[in-house]
């Protein structure tokens, strides 16, 4: 699914202020929202903040004009929102105008925090002096079905100013006098470097910040074990159950044997990761042999995976590649480090661990020492010798969040 853009708000206001405040918007769940702020001020404008619907709004960028009199700034928002009104506060200095842009874009990068996966580079342009266009420069995109932005300000009140750039279809104008100011935002379905607007005939000074956003991985696929009920998108081995909302792999002592789900279809990890929350390690020091792992296979063999294994409470990162098997780093374990994560970036491979499911440590990283296009995942607990009695072990929150956001992902 291609990245979509609707306007949520897009207007203003001509009164002297020391903040602004929105009508009431209704953003959805995990959508981005990019709000660009322009405004005038009797000198040079102070940097606003930005704040409303529940939402952490961080900023992303900020331009002052030639004149040093007018500034635009971008922030990004992203969670679980509710409806109400946005404010803009310049922190107590007083803007003789303001006006904004409010966008909401669908099938973006969910990761990260606040809709920072959602952005891959910003940039922002004004012009030397007066000029009837501007052009803010990107770099190079990072995936062909990534998406364009931009927002640009001009101190002129012509109806339907600035004229979006080719290609762009436009998501919000403004156009507002006494003080003459107008805001326009623009969005393409795909790459474009060079991110523009136009004025016709008129000369003015210009401001303007555009920006790549990252399109989602085409199938989110998380799991919080929550229904009592294994879904479609894994298979089982041996003893487990979906029980109290968690994953239970239950083993025999007197049978050894490793017990897991796995997944049938499979996943892409460029540029993406997978984690899961390890509730109950189990007693490794009575059962000497136990053994719990989340593995990722490449195209499901196991002669080529990268995985942790924790064995007699201690954390192994591991790779195997041709059947060659590695210990590349261990830790102690803690329930600090109670959530594993494998993530990809730029041929890298990392082994992370984490507390709470959003900060992480890096146990380990090297250059992807397998494909990683076709990975089929497992999450397992297993003994190889005979131990006494039975033993449980218990996963949760399968790339879900401990608060119950959604952060991994895999295609």
């Amino acid at each position: 699914m291609a990245i979509s853009a609707s306007n949520l708000a897009t207007t203003g206001s001509n009164t002297d202020a020391t903040s602004y405040t929105t009508a009431s918007i209704s953003p959805g769940t995990n959508k981005l929202l990019l709000a660009w702020v322009y405004s005038i001020s009797a000198s040079a404008p102070n940097t606003p903040t930005a704040s409303g619907n529940d939402l952490t709004w961080v900023q992303v960028d900020s331009q002052i004009d030639s004149s040093n009199l007018r500034r635009i700034t971008l922030f990004r928002a992203m969670g679980n929102p509710s409806s109400g009104t946005v404010t803009f506060d310049f922190s107590g200095q007083t803007q003789t105008g303001c006006a904004w842009s409010i966008v909401q874009y669908s099938g973006v990068d969910i990761t990260g925090e606040n809709g920072s996966g959602a952005i891959v580079q910003s940039a922002k342009n004004a012009s030397a002096g007066t000029a009837t266009s501007l052009t803010v420069t990107l770099g190079t995109f990072s995936y062909s079905k990534n998406a364009t932005v931009g927002g640009f300000g001009i101190p002129l009140n012509t109806a339907a100013t600035p004229v979006v750039g080719s290609g762009f279809t436009a998501t919000g104008q403004r156009n507002q006098a006494t003080p003459n100011l107008s805001i326009g935002s623009e969005f393409l379905a795909g790459n474009d470097t060079s991110v523009d607007m136009t004025s016709g005939a008129s000369s003015i000074q210009w401001v303007g910040i555009a920006a790549e956003l990252k399109i989602a991985k085409s199938e989110m696929f998380t799991d919080n074990f929550n229904d009592n009920s294994l879904s479609s998108e894994w298979s089982s081995y041996n003893t487990v159950a979906e029980t109290g909302g968690q994953l239970v792999v239950t083993l025999t002592g007197a049978t050894p044997s490793y017990n897991g789900i796995y997944t049938p279809n499979k996943h892409d990890l460029t540029g993406s990761y997978c984690y899961v929350e390890i509730v109950d390690l189990g007693d490794q020091t009575a059962w000497t042999s136990l053994e719990v792992e989340m593995q990722l296979l490449a195209n499901g063999d196991s002669n080529n995976r990268i995985f942790f294994n924790i064995n007699n409470n201690t954390i192994y990162a591991y790779k195997t590649v041709a059947g060659a098997t590695t210990s590349l780093a261990s830790t102690a374990w803690s329930t600090s480090k109670r959530w594993l994560r494998i993530r990809e970036d730029s041929g890298t491979t990392y082994w992370e661990y984490g507390g709470d499911g959003k900060t992480w440590t890096t146990l380990h990283s090297a250059s992807n020492p397998v494909t990683v296009t076709d990975m089929e995942i497992n999450i397992d607990a297993g003994i190889w010798a005979v131990q006494s009695g039975t033993e449980t072990v218990t996963f949760d929150n399968f790339n879900v969040s401990h608060n119950g956001n959604f952060f991994g992902f895999m295609k």
